[in-house]
């Protein structure tokens, strides 16, 4: 009935990475965050509605408060973004004000899609190609581990046990590949998990 404060700081970081993103000068180029907790369709349609609810409640924070925000008038919602840029983003070559600035244009076409099994044999009845919106936060499971491509995929939030070398293989491609903007990806995974895409690269490379 409500979202771990890891994923809501991982939506946070996800909308500061678009942000940055825009004030790099990529205002044209796709950016995704992925949302994978459960192979279960009932739980990843929970957490698909939790997750729009909270995107919704940022959005609304930033378009109201942004410009009192920065006259002092704190709001607790962009006081976490920005504990978040500074955790998360200290390197970045631009300042929070900055960032900031361009929160509302940046977040404000972010959508949240589920896409799942269902999903899947739906858009294949209908012979349509999935087309996710040019800044998407996507929610789903197998489908999403087993060859899905996000565009742009900038953040990751994963909380499953995976054993089988194959999928682990696909899932690796959420790491590399991201010219310009290769130190704004972040990653939320288990320690467990972690250790097991160390295996497999291990045996990739040997």
């Amino acid at each position: 009935d409500h979202l771990p404060g890891s994923l809501i700081d991982a939506i946070r970081a996800f909308f500061i990475t678009n942000a940055i993103r825009d004030l790099r000068g990529q205002k044209e180029n796709a950016r995704a965050m992925l949302v994978n907790v459960s192979r279960f369709k009932a739980v990843q349609r929970q957490v698909y509605a939790l997750v729009e609810e909270e995107v919704s409640i940022i959005k609304n924070a930033i378009e109201l408060y942004s410009v009192m925000h920065t006259r002092g008038e704190r709001n607790q919602e962009l006081v976490d973004l920005e504990r978040i840029y500074r955790k998360y983003f200290p390197d970045c070559e631009y300042s929070w004000e900055q960032v900031l600035a361009t929160l509302g244009t940046a977040v404000s076409d972010i959508r949240v899609q589920l896409y799942n099994s269902d999903t899947d044999r739906r858009f294949e009845t209908d012979e349509l190609m999935w087309q996710p919106p040019q800044r998407s936060i996507t929610v789903g499971g197998d489908v999403l581990s087993r060859g899905l491509t996000l565009d742009g995929l900038s953040t990751s939030y994963f909380y499953r046990q995976v054993r089988a070398s194959d999928t682990l293989l696909q899932m690796a491609r959420w790491f590399g590949y991201r010219d310009g903007y290769h130190d704004l990806c972040r990653t939320w995974i288990d320690s467990s998990v972690a250790q097991d895409f160390r295996y497999i690269a291990d045996a990739v490379d040997e």
